[in-house]
């Protein structure tokens, strides 16, 4: 897998502004996709929202000082692409679970729209 690839896979479509960080990872340190799940985390967004400085509430920045003080639970590599498989397994299921659930919805409101059309037109007592 080329960088490239790898980029496009661990992130989403975004706008980027200039206040971006590149962040280096030692691959005999720890995985790639472990550190991408890391930081999607709600505990380590907290404590990202948390660390965030700045005057005006709504244009908070963090800098790079801060983000290498943040305490990372490490495991082994092995362990950590464990972690990433489970990972990505619940959530691609989740993802699945997702589309059904849309199309259910979906199809509750066709189903109502049907209903009401029926029963505005006198065609529900049929």
């Amino acid at each position: 897998m080329n960088e490239a690839e790898t980029r496009a896979e661990l992130i989403d479509p975004a706008l980027c502004c200039d206040l971006i960080m590149k962040m280096s990872i030692n691959p005999q340190w720890a995985e790639t996709k472990f550190i991408y799940w890391y930081f999607r985390t709600s505990k380590l967004r907290h404590l990202i929202s948390n660390s965030a400085q700045g005057a005006n509430p709504t244009m908070k920045k963090i800098n790079k000082a801060i983000v290498q003080n943040f305490p990372v639970f490490i495991p082994p590599i092995v362990e950590q692409k464990k972690i990433v498989e489970q990972i990505e397994e619940c959530y691609q299921k989740t993802q699945k679970l997702e589309t059904i659930y849309q199309r259910k919805l979906e199809a509750i409101a066709e189903l109502k729209q049907s209903i009401l059309e029926k029963a505005f037109t006198g065609q529900l007592s049929q």
